[in-house]
């Protein structure tokens, strides 16, 4: 039983746990640069902020940063918990995109 708490159990905590701390970092950095931009330059006017330009530049980021982290040499677990925030956020992003294409 506790060899399989430790093959089984114990990674997908790591995962999870971990996958979730990298989302919430990975938020936290956009909505930085979001807060940031739009009080820079639409201080004004933030409703005017392009938004889905910022979406798109981020998104692009992060898919650069899966392909780099696929391509690492680490254990596997370990590329499953980095990659959980490129791809949960990405899926974000892509909903979004179509948020705002329906009107």
């Amino acid at each position: 039983m506790k060899s399989w708490l430790k093959k089984n159990a114990l990674p997908f905590l790591v995962i999870v746990v971990g996958g979730l701390l990298l989302v919430v970092l990975c938020w936290l950095l956009y909505l930085g640069i979001y807060l940031g931009l739009e009080a820079m330059f639409y201080k004004n006017d933030p409703q005017s902020f392009p938004a889905d330009i910022l979406r798109a530049i981020c998104g692009g980021l992060l898919i650069i940063v899966s392909v780099f982290v696929l391509r690492l040499k680490i254990n596997e677990v370990l590329k499953a918990m980095i990659l959980v925030a490129p791809m949960s956020v990405g899926m974000i992003i892509i909903v979004l995109g179509f948020y705002e294409i329906i009107p």
